[in-house]
């Protein structure tokens, strides 16, 4: 099975380089050219996408602080009715570790150039 995904990784590889050499021929410059230097804040204040990206960033993260308590305390007294019910089940299972902020951020990667992706 690993033999499988390293496989997959390794084709995912091979066309993510044509597919930026491809993207670079047509911008007409070469493809490992080197991010030139400046302000990230600038960037972003410049990027409609990316103000936008900035303020899902932040409203996630005061929903995240206000909310985690609340939310926390359900899912927590939901995961002890249910462990106190069934010995066998599994309270850190149910709990999780899923990121909503991992989600969020991983937007920036769509629609951006290569400059906006590595300085925002």
């Amino acid at each position: 099975m690993m033999e499988i995904a390293a496989a997959v990784l390794i084709v995912h590889l091979a066309l993510y380089r044509v597919v930026a050499a491809r993207m670079a021929a047509r911008a007409g410059r070469p493809a490992s050219e080197p991010i030139k230097a400046g302000n990230g804040f600038a960037l972003v204040l410049k990027s409609p996408y990316l103000r936008l990206v900035a303020l899902l960033l932040v409203v996630l993260n005061i929903v995240n602080t206000v909310g985690e308590f609340i939310l926390g305390q359900a899912v927590v007294a939901h995961a002890d009715a249910l462990q106190a019910l069934d010995a066998s089940f599994s309270r850190e299972a149910y709990i999780g570790d899923y990121s909503v902020m991992n989600t969020a951020k991983q937007m920036i990667w769509l629609p951006t150039s290569r400059e906006e992706k590595y300085k925002a």
